[in-house]
């Protein structure tokens, strides 16, 4: 768990986001929790918040089927669906991320959710690629890889 929690402090300090989140497969009756989470200073948690049902959103499908990090600039662009926009609201008006997933086997394991809250980001093909290798590294300390 220190392992998890410092790589997310480097990776949300690092590139000047409000929140990083680690969700894992851990739970039969949710899909996904958060299960460690970065924040600034004033973001609420979303440690054991089972407000947003992660089965369905557009970002979630997108991963089981790309088997690739979804990387938005503007995330209220990403979607018309309506549960979309009331998660991005739900989560401190998100406006922009990149998500990388990790898979065990042919499973979705966890995900690696870098947010930039209230402000749209264009993401650098260097943040992408740090997003990359920071879910890598959460990857050998849970027994699951990139696609």
């Amino acid at each position: 768990d220190a392992g998890i929690q410092a790589l997310l402090d480097s990776v949300r300090s690092g590139l000047g986001v409000q929140r990083c989140t680690f969700r894992q497969n851990v739970s039969a009756a949710f899909a996904f929790p958060v299960t460690h989470e970065s924040r600034a200073e004033g973001v609420w948690s979303l440690l054991g918040d089972f407000t947003i049902v992660q089965n369905g959103q557009p970002v979630i499908e997108k991963l089981l089927r790309d088997r690739a990090q979804v990387v938005q600039d503007d995330s209220r662009a990403a979607s018309t669906e309506p549960h979309f926009h009331v998660m991005l609201k739900h989560y401190g008006d998100m406006r922009a991320q990149i998500v990388t997933p990790l898979f065990h086997e042919d499973s979705l394991a966890a995900v690696l959710s870098i947010h930039s809250l209230g402000q749209l980001r264009s993401w650098t093909p260097e943040e992408t690629a740090l997003a990359r290798s920071a879910a890598r590294q959460l990857g050998l300390l849970i027994g699951a890889t990139l696609a």
